[in-house]
């Protein structure tokens, strides 16, 4: 409606969810067992009494040792090792956000009119799988990433989150990957322009015409920095269309 000339709205959700498993079979009992006996890099969702389904399960670390750049792990009686062992896998981190929703907004000035979509979660955690594959589980003479090079422990005092470039052994889940996953983003903005319907009708002999433009995954803030690769790269995508009645 052109005969407003300004209007602005804002719009928006939170979402708050809770899963906590009560009881487990003996069969899920013996899965979680089967887990605990088998390595893996990435963390294990095992089934327990009072957590939820997407509790994380991996090895607590206490990170690099600057003396020769190996890992320090803690059992699950609390000692320390450079061992990792699947038995002391416990609970790490919950991929559920605490909240999340999103925003909207639209503003709208004569015949121009801007809609904007923001997303949002706080609270939760995420394993950095992209760093475990592309920087430790590597093979350095391979097309590797650089922080193979220049961000691994190299000589002893070095204070680095990457162990030693010279070891050669596979990284498996730990607590040091395991990050808080708050994120802010900007999911859509469209512009659409609507011609004055006189202007139209007069020159046009159209009922109605409008021009709009669309662009998705304009930006992220995160607490993250947020490697996706090749196999799931963001998208951005911008395109414009015509409408028109006669």
């Amino acid at each position: 409606d052109r005969e407003r000339d300004f209007a602005w709205s804002i719009g928006g959700s939170l979402a708050h969810n809770k899963n906590k498993i009560e009881k487990i079979s003996n069969s899920l009992s013996s899965l979680n067992d089967q887990i605990l006996a088998s390595a893996s890099v990435y963390p294990s969702y095992l089934y327990k009494e009072g957590q939820s389904t997407n509790t994380m399960y991996a090895v607590r670390s206490k990170g690099i040792d600057p003396s020769n750049g190996m890992e320090i792990y803690i059992k699950a009686d609390g000692t320390e090792t450079y061992t990792w062992d699947a038995k002391d896998q416990v609970a790490v981190g919950n991929t559920d956000p605490k909240i999340q929703g999103n925003v909207n907004t639209m503003i709208r000035y004569k015949g121009i009119s801007l809609n904007a979509i923001f997303g949002y979660r706080r609270g939760g955690q995420l394993y950095n799988s992209t760093l475990v594959s592309k920087v430790e589980n590597i093979d350095p003479y391979d097309n590797a990433d650089k922080r193979v090079l220049y961000d691994r422990w190299k000589v002893p005092g070095d204070v680095t989150f990457f162990k030693s470039v010279l070891d050669r052994s596979k990284t498996y889940a730990t607590s040091r990957f395991v990050m808080d996953n708050n994120t802010f983003e900007c999911r859509s903005i469209s512009v659409e322009y609507q011609f004055p319907s006189m202007w139209t009708r007069k020159y046009l002999s159209m009922q109605y015409l409008s021009v709009t433009g669309y662009t998705e995954d304009v930006f992220i803030i995160s607490s993250i920095k947020q490697e996706r690769g090749l196999s799931y790269p963001y998208s951005r995508k911008f395109s414009v269309s015509l409408t028109a009645r006669f």
